[in-house]
């Protein structure tokens, strides 16, 4: 068992605990750039009260206003205010959008550049290798966990992402949780970012970076949220349900640093890129329907599965009782979703989120942004479209699918459309997997909607193709190998920790693990995938 631990450097928690804010500071300099969010927290009081307790200190502060979630040019110019005040630290008070700009420019005023430079997926891959400006974060929320976290999530508005700059750099010096500073919180802001650190404690307890040390977290915070949510959403001065929900909030953060998170997140960055929905409220809309895509999706693959007996587990967690195992996660699904409705969360279509942006929501820049960092050619050009877009018609000598046509639906209109963006006389290859013995109505991967064998593969093509050839992929005694490779532990824990793993680039390049060949006898009993070479024409 391997695994590394990141958290806060120091973890205050404790009802009046923000008192000690002062003399915290105080031990990193006397100019602070203090970042706040919306008026709320003046009209209660606690950024005078803030102010007062640095002063005490000789603690000079700047003030920097954060509206909504952080956006590539407020955290530049974030950076630009506290170079202007010569800040020796930076202090966050507010919720997770207010702490993670805060993080992000403490780490950038040392590091320089421009956010955009260090965002996952879309900058230009610049990591964060100095120590940051020393950082205090103060949550008044209770849902984010960034208190103890080592990642800032930033936004575009004109570019449409939710990107995160991460580092172990980025984690805060000291992280001061004080469960008196939500009760200010109303029953909406309540709600959704409870049920984003719920989120967060259920993905990291069932994720495969899971350890025992975040699973011991998890299932405190998930006990936690489960009994004092609904409370806190109900009665803002029920000290005892703020306490336990500052908590759990504060568990998320640590277990999700050191585990990871789920589907739930990676849907919620999407939705949160493309449209105005809280963070929250997308998990929170998200979480049931994904426990219970999870579950079945495991159930299929491997129903022995340690997983599988955690989202069991997970049942009797939320709802505190032993449950008939016979029932699968259908109680937890259930109790989520009651939750949901009993604190009035809003559907996605509020947000005018439909079905027919369900495209734009799975497409993947991500994906072309490695392929451009990955495969540069000058012959080649990386574009993101509609295939569906008329400006494609006739574009193409050659088009590729390759392991697509099982993951669609309507293969007609999907191959149709194929024939007609490629050229006269050009050439279209489609790959899918060579099932040789698929069961009428059932598929044996959960992600997929056809799964065919040799002769049905065939068929499909020949009538919508009247020149084609069928060839086989087939996998030699190196993938053998890789195969045998992937069930050794030290091989799984290295690609666990991390997906470039030295062993894993050894063992690839050593025994060249990716070799296959292309064959045009016996297709149909010894090829792995199919492949079909079809002339337009």
């Amino acid at each position: 068992m391997d695994f590394e631990f990141y958290t806060a450097a120091r973890i205050i928690f404790g009802a009046g605990k923000f008192k000690e804010i002062g003399k915290l500071a105080r031990e990193h300099g006397k100019q602070a750039l203090v970042i706040i969010g919306g008026g709320s927290l003046q009209k209660a009081g606690v950024v005078q009260r803030l102010v007062d307790l640095l002063k005490e200190h000789g603690i000079v502060c700047n003030f920097y206003q954060v509206t909504g979630e952080p956006q590539v040019e407020t955290v530049d110019e974030g950076v630009s205010a506290a170079k202007k005040s010569q800040a020796e630290m930076v202090i966050s008070l507010g919720g997770g959008s207010v702490i993670d700009t805060g993080k992000a420019i403490s780490g950038l005023v040392t590091n320089g550049g421009s956010v955009m430079d260090y965002l996952e997926g879309v900058g230009k891959g610049k990591r964060i290798t100095r120590p940051a400006l020393p950082f205090i974060a103060i949550p008044t929320t209770a849902g984010t966990g960034s208190e103890v976290t080592k990642n800032a999530v930033i936004c575009s508005r004109t570019q449409k992402f939710k990107k995160s700059i991460r580092s172990p750099h980025l984690i805060p010096k000291i992280a001061l949780v004080d469960p008196l500073l939500t009760h200010t919180m109303p029953p909406a802001v309540t709600a959704s970012s409870g049920l984003d650190a719920l989120t967060q404690l259920i993905e990291a307890y069932v994720s495969k970076g899971a350890n025992p040390i975040t699973d011991a977290l998890a299932q405190k915070g998930i006990t936690l949220a489960a009994s004092s949510l609904y409370r806190a959403y109900c009665n803002g001065n029920d000290a005892e349900a703020r306490q336990n929900m500052a908590l759990a909030s504060l568990l998320s953060g640590i277990a999700l640093a050191n585990a990871g998170l789920g589907a739930v997140h990676g849907i919620a960055a999407a939705l949160g890129g493309l449209f105005p929905i809280p963070h929250g409220i997308a998990c929170a809309v998200l979480l049931p329907h994904v426990v219970e895509m999870n579950f079945k999706a495991l159930l299929t693959k491997n129903p022995v599965d340690s997983i599988v007996k955690k989202y069991r587990q997970l049942c009797k967690l939320l709802l505190g009782k032993e449950i008939d195992p016979k029932d699968g996660v259908s109680p937890a699904v259930e109790f989520l979703h009651g939750l949901c409705d009993k604190m009035a969360i809003p559907s996605l279509t509020s947000f005018g989120i439909n079905k027919d942006d369900i495209p734009s929501i799975v497409h993947d820049k991500e994906a072309i942004s490695y392929c451009k960092q990955k495969y540069p050619a000058p012959n080649i050009t990386y574009i993101e479209m509609d295939v569906n877009s008329t400006v494609l018609d006739r574009q193409f000598d050659i088009a590729t699918a390759f392991q697509v046509i099982e993951h669609i639906q309507n293969l007609s209109k999907f191959i149709e459309r194929l024939k007609q963006i490629v050229k006269p006389n050009g050439v279209i290859f489609i790959s899918t997997p060579n099932v040789k013995q698929p069961q009428k109505g059932k598929v044996q991967n959960p992600f997929h909607f056809n799964e065919m064998n040799y002769a049905q593969f065939r068929k499909l093509i020949s009538d919508n193709f009247s020149s084609f050839e069928i060839l086989g992929v087939a996998y030699g005694t190196s993938n053998r190998i890789r195969h045998l490779l992937g069930k050794l532990p030290f091989y799984k824990w290295g690609k666990r920790l991390n997906r470039k793993s030295k062993f894993k680039k050894i063992a690839v390049h050593a025994l060249d693990l990716t070799s296959f060949t292309i064959i045009n006898s016996q297709v149909e009993e010894k090829s792995a995938d199919l492949l079909a070479v079809c002339h337009n024409t």
